[in-house]
């Protein structure tokens, strides 16, 4: 909610700690970090991920069309505001908006 809301930029360790990504390396540990995940999905049963994955998006994605219906409302009714005006303008102009709730 505090992302979606305040639009807060993270770094890498934070979003980890949050569960929003799963591995962070240095830039230098990235390529050997990389190749030994590749390699563990490389080594695993086919057969299991395959059933894993299945079972994951559909406890996960079965939402997803709903949830998208909700993001075109809300945004048809917000693009028609002041404050969706106010704040390419102010997106434009390089400065915070002054949004009224209107």
């Amino acid at each position: 909610m505090r992302l979606a809301l305040l639009s807060d930029v993270i770094g890498a360790q934070e979003a980890h700690d949050a569960g929003l990504v799963s591995h962070v390396f240095a830039d230098a540990e990235y390529e050997a970090g990389l190749a030994a995940i590749v390699a563990r999905l490389a080594a695993g049963a086919p057969l299991a991920f395959s059933a894993t994955k299945k079972a994951v998006n559909a406890a996960t994605l079965a939402a997803l069309p709903a949830a998208f219906q909700r993001e075109r409302a809300g945004q048809s009714l917000l693009l028609r505001t002041g404050d969706v005006v106010e704040g390419m303008k102010a997106f434009v102009e390089k400065r915070r908006p002054r949004f009224q709730g209107r």
